[in-house]
């Protein structure tokens, strides 16, 4: 019968009319379950109000949310959605992400002293790998970079803010597309940090390996006038060799900052991984720097007036496999540069008496920088103990760097590297000097810059000689609350004059530079030095022994250091009018300790 012959056909069509309705709610499960698995492979919870699988290949996710293992949500995205393309092996076309917030795990700034730690600790720290969670982030860098760039799916991202606790970035609209034989990015929004700056974005990289970029950046003015923005510009080759697993800009690739023209080049490798970078400029003219760069970048630095030019070259490379292969040079040539004796920036005044304005976190100090200060001391009237032991604690190469020390800045890279954290700073004492008298306290990366180009600019264009560097930050330094210069800190912590301190008095003092306000917790509740002070102090004058500073047999053990308080420290300690002691211990103590 005629029905017999078609009952088959039709039960198989049926059935996959069935299988094909009932597709949807399949894949929905499985790949559901899939990225579970995935997200757990990576320490990761994810959840999802709603999850839509549709024909041909479209994965539509509502309420997406995913937590790290310590709670925290690093995702959270009203919309997401993934495209395969219809191919085999299949691959992800088009990846869309709206209204999301990504949390990015915050740094760790740690504060330690300047140059003390345990002896163990500090045996310890050259011999420990780097640490690693960064480690895994620059690994992660490196394989981020080496993606096959042209084989990426078409992304695109709506009101997507990336924070990494106040700073971040607000991406109000980015595509990245293929085009016309190129790669090309487009993005607007703005950088937190913390204040919100307008940013625009537009690069392409091309099939011949030519690249193309220009980063637009809105600064607020300081002086309350018109925004003003800041234009980065990029055009090179940009290669990426896969198979030996590197991406390089090829050396002569140009970029300019502003009025500011470089060549650059650059490696990124993911064996180790390692990154490597050269910047070169020539010609630079001062005026034209002072001039077309937006004034909130230059900050005093717009009151610097000079004459002629300058070459600047700057070259950084790291294994982060291994921390101590860091290679860290900056240097400047000058042309005929030098400073206008009218510059409104009085660098030149520093020769003399002059009225310091000194910068403290809480706002400004005044001290008389003469002999109409009864406190003032030339630096021959300053104990040479004390004169010793802050250099050993804060800038060991003082009198042969010429305002800032490379070998340092390589030094703390590479424990910074190990710690996972920031452990140690670079600041020589001449970059010191120019923040608390010029910049204050802020920390950004524009702040930074101004303070290498100041203390530069004090060593170089106002030739101060070392000794007088060192004379004004000894008398004006802050060595606890409201103490300002040597002689006050003597006589307010031992009743007695700068040039009458003994070694121990001056070892004391020294460790306190980092963190003057928190004198009183190196000492205990009966006003002992406390046992990690005293080996911190043996440290010191270990290293001041070895530098030819101390005579052998003024080195005595740690156990035997000690000092009495005298002066206003004395009254103010024995009414407990002080900060909390720390606990009995070193680590406990420079968690709250600023690194320099």
């Amino acid at each position: 019968m005629p029905w017999r012959r078609l009952a088959a056909p039709a039960l198989i069509a049926l059935g996959v009319l069935a299988l094909l309705a009932l597709l949807p709610q399949l894949l929905t499960g499985m790949i559901g379950g899939r990225l579970r698995h995935e997200a757990r492979a990576r320490g990761l919870a994810v959840t999802w109000q709603k999850l839509e699988a549709a024909y041909p290949a479209r994965l539509t996710l509502t309420g997406l949310t995913l937590t790290r293992a310590a709670h925290d949500t690093a995702l959270r995205a009203r919309h997401a959605e993934a495209a395969l393309a219809l191919a085999w092996p299949p691959r992800i076309a088009r990846l869309h992400l709206a209204d999301a917030r990504i949390a990015l795990a915050e740094a760790v700034e740690d504060t330690a002293d300047t140059a003390w730690e345990p002896e163990a600790d500090r045996r310890a720290s050259t011999a420990r790998p780097v640490d690693p969670r960064v480690r895994a982030a620059a690994q992660q860098i490196a394989d981020l970079v080496l993606l096959p760039a042209r084989r990426m799916p078409h992304l695109q991202l709506d009101r997507v803010h990336v924070a990494r606790g106040a700073r971040g970035a607000w991406i109000e609209a980015l595509e990245l597309s293929h085009a016309e034989a190129r790669l090309q990015l487009s993005a607007v929004g703005a950088w937190i940090s913390p204040d919100t700056l307008p940013a625009e974005l537009h690069a392409h990289w091309r099939d011949d390996d030519t690249i193309g970029a220009q980063f637009r950046l809105t600064l607020p003015d300081t002086l309350r006038g018109p925004p003003q923005p800041l234009t980065f510009t990029l055009d090179g080759r940009l290669t990426q060799d896969r198979a030996a697993g590197e991406l390089r800009l090829a050396d002569g690739a140009r970029l300019t900052v502003g009025p500011l023209a470089f060549t650059l080049g650059g490696r990124i490798a993911r064996q180790g991984p390692r990154f490597e970078a050269a910047a070169a400029a020539t010609g630079l003219d001062a005026a034209a720097i002072r001039t077309g760069l937006p004034r909130s970048l230059l900050g005093p630095l717009e009151g610097l007036e000079v004459s002629g030019t300058f070459d600047w070259q700057g070259a950084v490379a790291l294994d982060v496999s291994q921390p101590d292969s860091v290679r860290f040079d900056a240097r400047v040539v000058p042309h005929a540069l030098a400073l206008s004796p009218d510059s409104p920036l009085p660098l030149l005044a520093l020769h003399g008496p002059f009225v310091a304005r000194i910068h403290v976190p809480s706002g400004t100090v005044t001290r008389e920088l003469s002999d109409a200060n009864p406190h003032y001391r030339p630096l021959a009237a300053i104990a040479p103990t004390l004169r010793d032991a802050v250099l050993t604690n804060e800038d060991g190469g003082f009198w042969w760097h010429r305002g800032f020390n490379t070998q340092a800045i390589q030094l703390a890279i590479a424990e910074n590297l190990r710690a996972g954290r920031f452990k140690r700073g670079a600041g020589t004492i001449t970059m010191q000097l120019a923040r608390n008298l010029f910049l204050g306290q802020q920390k950004t990366l524009a702040r930074k810059g101004q303070e290498v180009v100041l203390a530069w600019s004090l060593e170089h264009l106002a030739r101060l000689p070392k000794e007088r560097l060192l004379e004004i930050y000894l008398n004006l330094i802050e060595w606890g609350p409201g103490v300002h210069g040597a002689d006050e800190a003597a006589h307010w912590y031992f009743g007695k004059q700068a040039d009458a301190l003994t070694l121990d008095e001056s070892l004391f003092l020294a460790t306190l530079v980092p963190s003057p306000r928190r004198w009183a917790g190196r000492l205990t509740e009966t006003g002992e030095l406390r046992p990690w002070v005293r080996e911190q102090m043996r440290f010191i004058a270990g290293k001041m022994q070895a530098k030819g500073w101390l005579d052998s047999l003024a080195l005595r053990p740690a156990d035997s250091l000690a000092i009495s308080l005298g002066g206003v420290a004395a009254t103010r300690f024995l009414r407990s009018d002080r900060t909390a002691a720390a606990p009995d211990s070193a680590s406990a103590d420079t968690s709250a300790i600023t690194a320099r």
